[in-house]
């Protein structure tokens, strides 16, 4: 009998996970879980990431909500077709649905979103990419909010222009952004907050720095060699971080 694949929590604690076999990686590839349980990191610390190294008991870390993050709620968004669901309490802000349907997740208009602004086969595929679970829906009065036949562990934190980009187009690092109150105007869909957020400006910085870093990939694979950064390879890159070269087949020097 197949056992049950388990992901837990307990308070100031790390996320417990029982009987994955295994993690997949943000290049996709597979890491295979030895250990029945497997304690993965959540206070964001560890030095051996994605896995729990002890760390939220040496600082002092807690699980508790901050003060003033948006508490959870679902609303329903009814369409002709679709009812969308939205838990803005549990929402990552990872953006996939306001990237993919700007007219239907509208940012910085109330009701910020049009249930019949795309048509149900559209939005739903969208909805799936939800990473956080925040939104669902309902199509003739039957609830749709699981969308895998098979739990997994995707890593992502090895996209390492994500947070530059952010950087770039004027994030200040306050690490809220699953409150809704980025002081930025960026990761917010608050209309006051969102004024802050100067989009002509951050457009410019955000093709500057693509600009600089397109740049310098070049010269980098002309320093190896290349005349593509395509025809880059393992071989041509070293790293001095222990935790990087046991995650990777980048070797240690």
């Amino acid at each position: 009998m197949k056992k049950r694949i388990s992901i837990s929590t307990a308070p100031n604690s790390p996320l417990v996970v029982k009987n994955l076999k295994s993690l997949t990686e943000a290049n996709r590839a597979v890491f295979h879980l030895e250990k029945t349980t497997t304690a993965l990191c959540r206070c964001g610390q560890s030095q051996n990431k994605p896995f729990c190294d002890g760390t939220h008991g040496k600082i002092g870390w807690s699980s508790k909500k901050q003060e003033g993050r948006q508490q959870r709620r679902v609303d329903d968004y009814v369409g002709k077709t679709i009812t969308i669901h939205d838990d803005r309490g549990i929402c990552s802000h990872a953006g996939f649905c306001t990237e993919d349907l700007p007219k239907v997740f509208r940012m910085g208009v109330e009701p910020w979103i049009d249930a019949d602004a795309e048509n149900a086969a559209t939005i739903i595929k969208t909805i799936k990419k939800c990473p956080s679970g925040a939104l669902s829906f309902s199509v003739d009065g039957v609830l749709y909010d699981k969308f895998s036949d098979e739990p997994e562990i995707r890593i992502t934190d090895a996209v390492a222009l994500a947070t530059a980009s952010l950087i770039a187009i004027g994030c200040i690092q306050a690490k809220v952004c699953h409150t809704g109150t980025c002081p930025a105007g960026i990761a917010t869909q608050n209309p006051q907050l969102r004024q802050l957020f100067d989009e002509e400006r951050a457009l410019t910085q955000f093709k500057n720095f693509y600009t600089a870093t397109n740049s310098e990939l070049k010269i980098f694979a002309r320093t190896n060699g290349v005349n593509d950064v395509h025809k880059l390879t393992v071989s041509d890159l070293i790293t001095d971080s222990r935790i990087v070269a046991d995650f990777t087949d980048i070797p240690h020097v």
